[in-house]
């Protein structure tokens, strides 16, 4: 998102102008661009197994809402995840 500016493609770069910034020119599309807003975090381990993660990062203005589903399995007896999280950017 770029709130209150513009961003125009032009050829295969891509270009913001915002009056904070000024002009922003990128070489090309980033390959994992995705239309939808998309939190995707991806952890390499040396070792198989389960581990606890914590997820931390640094914002202003943003104001965030998270909500979970877990799907209990009794047969495997395992339990599913999930999890989403609402951001307001203000």
């Amino acid at each position: 998102a770029n709130n209150g500016g513009t961003i125009v493609q032009v050829g295969n770069r891509i270009e913001i102008l915002d009056s904070n910034a000024g002009r922003v020119v990128f070489p090309s599309l980033p390959a994992n661009l995705r239309a939808r807003p998309t939190l995707s975090v991806t952890l390499d381990s040396a070792n198989a197994g389960t581990r606890p993660a914590t997820l931390n990062y640094l914002s202003r203005g943003l104001r965030w809402k998270a909500d979970y589903v877990a799907l209990f399995d009794e047969k495997a007896g395992k339990l599913d995840v999930q999890g989403w999280v609402t951001l307001t950017n203000t």
